[in-house]
C-alpha cells in the first residue's frame, strides 16, 4: 500500500453550506447551518455534529462533504 500524499484544496463555507441541509434547525448547537459551515471548514466542528446529516435522504450530501475532507 502507498500512501497518498497529495492535499485537497480546502473548500470555500458557501460550498460546504449547499452540501448542507439547510434545516436551520440548531440541533449542532449553533444558530444556523451557514455558523456550522464556517465551523466545518474551520475544523472545529465535525458532519457528526449535524443530526440532519445521519438522515439517508441526506447521504449523497455526507459523501459529497466527506470526498471534500470535510469531516
Amino acid at each position: 500500500i502507498v500512501p497518498s500524499v497529495a492535499t485537497l484544496p480546502r473548500p470555500t463555507p458557501m460550498e460546504v453550506y449547499r452540501l448542507l441541509p439547510g434545516t436551520n434547525c440548531k440541533e449542532c448547537h449553533l444558530p444556523g447551518c451557514w455558523q456550522f459551515a464556517l465551523k466545518l471548514v474551520a475544523g472545529e466542528a465535525r458532519t457528526i455534529d449535524c443530526p440532519a446529516l445521519a438522515d439517508p435522504r441526506n447521504a449523497p450530501q455526507l459523501a459529497e462533504l466527506r470526498t471534500h475532507g470535510v469531516g
